[in-house]
């Protein structure tokens, strides 16, 4: 959600500025504005919440930074992305003012934040934004957003960079600093763009730095990174904050991947089978596959491509109903996860979301119940509550339901293991698409981590993030998993800030 996919993993402009990339959806999304106005995956709602990636949510560390929940992390939006109100914070004065570079991007961007000051509002878009910008965010929804900006500058123009067809925007307004990214199409429009609060804290240089920048994000942090041996021990070089079971969002996605790598290995599906998408399987985003019509059909390989690589909900529900919730289980107890009250029943996420967030008595009951249930009481809670549609119009992002229990819970520990058993499997012949369908997300920029596999996700008062980075010649695989929790929404650009930090701490140390 959010910067990070609520229930996602993230998704966001694709634009790289040196922390996560998020190559999903293409739209504008605004986080932790003084109206907060968040961003669908494919939908902009003007301030009002939607629901997390689940998590994905992922949430993605990507084009600014944020990921996802089931989630990216493509960093915490109700799509794996909402908007959430970063902690309180002293105000900010600008340092420098700066102008524009003469290039496509610099124009697009002196543009749009003359748009977000004063000056005259443009009402043809057509030569802004691309076609498949205006079909995802209309005029009207552009306008409207646009209204609230306008009402919270004036927005000052701290610092420009632009490379290629990509570029990212400092700006200052009401004592926040926030950063606005922005790329482009072949033909100079404007095809993605995102402008959230830019990371609070300073660059950490050892490991007590980032813990310090990572709690500026969330009370709560865990913290595992470590070199993998060739035969698959972990070397830690840096561990800290509970490493116990810990909520981890979309990060769960990974176990359903495991399910459906399996099920090819083992004959029941192939990578091309055709699954039939149906109204039941629809969830709220992160995600695209829920805007598909009820009948269609998908690939197994595209569904699990959409599930990691935008943390789309819609495409987890389609494919746990698919190989079954037994199975996912199972798979997961074989990529090392050994704490089966964490993940029973596996919720999918549109059970999440109306378990999580409804306001049904029947969902109270399960809530206040869930914690100490067992699984037989847990699954007649589930079956008891009322579940019509994709999932509740309210979410609330400071409901921190993982309090009770509810979600997905895994050790540190136990995501490097999920992250390592999908690595062993993309080496069969069962798992050959498993490197593309991890890798593409991007992860963070970090010199030697290039084909790194990524998955995050975020949730009402949780971000969560896991890398796998490949070995090199000069040194082993490289893991790090950062979780960061609290009673409230996250500040999950700073979070994803930290983890960039840790990253770049951990690729040193090879």
């Amino acid at each position: 959600m959010a910067a990070l996919q609520h229930l996602s993993g993230m998704s966001a402009a694709a634009v790289r500025v040196g922390r996560v990339r998020r190559r999903a959806g293409r739209h504008f999304a605004v986080t932790r504005a003084a109206c907060v106005v968040t961003a669908a995956a494919l939908a902009l709602a003007a301030c009002g919440g939607d629901g997390g990636d689940g998590g994905d949510g992922s949430a993605s560390p990507a084009a600014t930074g944020s990921p996802n929940a089931t989630g990216s992390p493509n960093a915490p939006q109700a799509t794996g992305a909402t908007g959430n109100p970063s902690p309180a914070q002293s105000p900010v004065t600008p340092t420098a003012t700066a102008g524009f570079p003469a290039d496509a991007v610099g124009g697009q961007l002196r543009w749009m934040v003359g748009q977000m000051n004063s000056d005259t509002v443009q009402s043809d878009l057509t030569d802004r934004f691309s076609t498949t910008f205006l079909t995802e965010v209309p005029p009207a929804q552009w306008l409207v957003m646009l209204g609230q900006l306008r009402a919270q500058g004036p927005w000052v123009v701290e610092e420009v960079s632009t490379q290629d067809r990509s570029g990212a925007a400092t700006l200052v307004s009401q004592g926040r600093r926030y950063r606005l990214t922005m790329t482009l199409d072949d033909a100079g429009r404007i095809d993605g763009a995102l402008l959230n609060e830019a990371a609070r804290g300073e660059a950490a240089t050892d490991w007590a730095g980032v813990v310090t920048r990572a709690e500026l994000a969330a009370p709560q942090v865990s913290i595992l990174a470590a070199d993998v041996a060739a035969d698959g021990r972990l070397q830690v070089v840096h561990r800290s904050g509970d490493q116990g079971l810990r909520p981890i969002a979309s990060m769960a996605k990974l176990y359903v991947l495991a399910a459906v790598t399996e099920a090819v290995r083992d004959g029941d599906l192939t990578w091309d089978t055709p699954l039939t998408l149906t109204a039941a399987d629809k969830t709220l985003p992160s995600g695209t596959l829920q805007d598909r019509a009820d009948g269609s059909t998908v690939s197994v390989r595209e569904a699990a491509d959409l599930m990691i690589r935008i943390s789309d909900n819609t495409a987890a529900d389609l494919l746990i109903r698919t190989v079954g919730e037994p199975q996912v289980r199972a798979a997961a107890k074989r990529a090392g996860h050994r704490h089966p009250a964490g993940i029973t029943p596996f919720l999918t996420p549109r059970q999440m979301f109306w378990l999580g967030y409804g306001d049904s008595e029947q969902a109270k009951a399960a809530r206040s119940g869930w914690a100490a249930a067992d699984e037989a009481t847990r699954r007649r809670l589930l079956a008891a509550v009322p579940m019509d549609g994709p999932g509740p119009q309210n979410i609330d992002p400071n409901s921190a339901h993982w309090r009770s229990g509810i979600g997905w819970f895994a050790t540190p520990a136990e995501v490097v293991a999920a992250q390592l058993y999908l690595d062993r499997l993309a080496g069969t012949p069962a798992g050959q698409p498993l490197r593309q369908i991890l890798t593409t997300n991007g992860g963070i920029a970090v010199e030697g981590w290039s084909g790194q596999a990524f998955k995050g996700g975020s949730d009402s008062g949780v971000i969560a993030l896991s890398f796998l980075a490949p070995a090199t010649g000069s040194g082993n695989r490289q893991a790090l998993v950062m979780i960061g929790t609290g009673d409230k929404a996250v500040d999950e650009e700073t979070f994803v800030a930290a983890a960039g930090d840790a990253a770049r701490l951990l690729a040193a140390a090879r």
